[in-house]
């Protein structure tokens, strides 16, 4: 079990190298051509428009934007559990039920806070932390930000869009204008505001790492 445990760990290693570098040298090569046109200022133009967000930037800001969610989660449902604990609400039955089903409730929790980071920021201020540090933003096509329900209707369809068996990052990534279907039914789009950071692309990948190592050992031990 002990090798069956670490074989899956070192699979999860490679794999996740592999998928990190083709994420990174998209990004570089977006990072070049950015440069190439002369576009080092905010905002970014391309032909008289604001320039589309290629796809590897923004993966990095959904990235971030997940292990916000993530963190959150598991503060809230430690908090939770705490609180519940100190006044006698449980019982062992469910102690042990929670215990047993407690990743089924972690995920459970973790979609409602990306949810609601998602739609508020994106209302409010046309990008999330992750679009913020990766400057980019979310605008509908006249340049204005989302309404609240058009951002509501944009992450229901963007949850399509993530579970379609990477169709969506294909379309996206062979579209002009830089639009997943979620962007062209809604018709918004993710520009640039500024030029990312390389060393902030490459931090977010390797605190990913870290993160999801961590998890992995809590889950199976290896």
């Amino acid at each position: 079990m002990t090798y069956l445990l670490t074989n899956y760990f070192w699979a999860y290693v490679a794999g996740y190298s592999i998928a990190c570098s083709l994420i990174l040298i998209l990004a570089l090569i977006e990072m070049k051509r950015l440069i190439g046109d002369g576009a080092l200022s905010a905002p970014l133009f391309f032909s008289g428009q604001l320039r589309a967000a290629g796809v590897s930037v923004r993966i990095l800001a959904q990235i971030v934007d997940v292990m916000i969610a993530i963190f959150l989660a598991w503060f809230l449902d430690g908090v939770l559990l705490a609180i519940l604990e100190k006044l006698g609400v449980l019982s062992v039955s469910m102690n042990k039920w929670i215990e047993f089903n407690f990743w089924w409730l972690f995920i459970a929790s973790i979609i409602p806070i990306h949810f609601l980071h998602s739609t508020i920021a994106t209302a409010l201020y046309g990008r999330t932390l992750g679009k913020l540090l990766l400057r980019v933003e979310v605008q509908s096509l006249d340049g204005r930000l989302l309404r609240h329900q058009m951002a509501v209707g944009r992450y229901v369809l963007y949850l399509l869009f993530i579970s379609s068996a990477g169709y969506g990052f294909i379309d996206l990534a062979l579209n002009k204008q830089k639009q997943g279907f979620h962007d062209r039914i809604c018709k918004t789009r993710v520009v640039y505001t500024g030029v990312p950071n390389p060393g902030v692309m490459f931090s977010i990948l390797f605190i990913f790492f870290f993160f999801l190592t961590g998890m992995l050992h809590s889950k199976c031990g290896c």
